[in-house]
């Protein structure tokens, strides 16, 4: 399913694409469909693909257009200015009018797994940490639903020798709501407790520590 030159070929693979997107590579493949690498109007970005049976599922279970619910939401972390460090920057949609395939283009996040990043360094990096914790206090104090669902899939990536965490997988629906409800609950409501994933995070730090002697 690739062109001549080793690239991705759209038709094979039974996607209809603007004619000046081309595909590079593909990244990943996910619950709801593929992840290429591509080239678009002078821009590298991430373009996802959905499969049929994942937009009929989204639009019969929670009454959203797939591709337009995760845009919305990623949006939507990007309101708080605090946040746009660690949230990949939404591009545009594809094929609400049925022109193209239904596909959402987002900023390509050049990056690596938390996991493989502790096997590289032996550690967690300092920065990542203090990121998690103020990604855990705006979430909390906005009151954000289902934070640790957009945490689960994350990159870490090295800018100016900084490790950020950086989150493009907005396509979760918060345990708390449906796909129709708004991403954050009230303004100012603060949960009691702390974020699972900034736990998961001190504890693999502290395992790290100790295991480096």
């Amino acid at each position: 399913m690739q062109n001549g030159n080793g690239k991705p070929n759209p038709q094979k693979l039974g996607l209809k694409l603007p004619p000046d997107l081309e595909l590079e590579s593909l990244i990943g493949t996910g619950s709801c469909g593929p992840v290429y690498k591509v080239h678009f109007q002078g821009e590298t970005l991430a373009l996802k693909a959905y499969t049929q049976q994942a937009i009929q599922r989204y639009e019969k279970k929670h009454g959203a257009n797939l591709a337009i619910f995760e845009m919305s939401q990623n949006r939507s972390l990007r309101k708080l200015p605090q946040l746009l460090p660690f949230t990949a920057k939404p591009n545009r949609v594809l094929g609400q009018d049925g022109k193209f395939s239904l596909c959402f283009l987002q900023e390509f996040v050049d990056g690596v797994s938390i996991d493989a990043l502790a096997e590289r360094l032996g550690r967690l990096p300092q920065s990542l940490l203090e990121a998690g914790e103020v990604i855990d206090q705006v979430s909390r104090t906005a009151g954000i639903k289902g934070m640790d669902q957009f945490m689960r899939d994350i990159l870490v990536r090295e800018r100016h020798g900084v490790w950020q965490p950086v989150m493009f997988d907005f396509k979760h629906v918060p345990r708390e709501h449906g796909g129709s409800k708004p991403l954050f609950g009230i303004l100012g409501r603060k949960h009691k407790a702390g974020s699972a994933f900034l736990r998961q995070w001190r504890e693999l730090a502290a395992r790290l520590e100790k295991a480096s002697g």
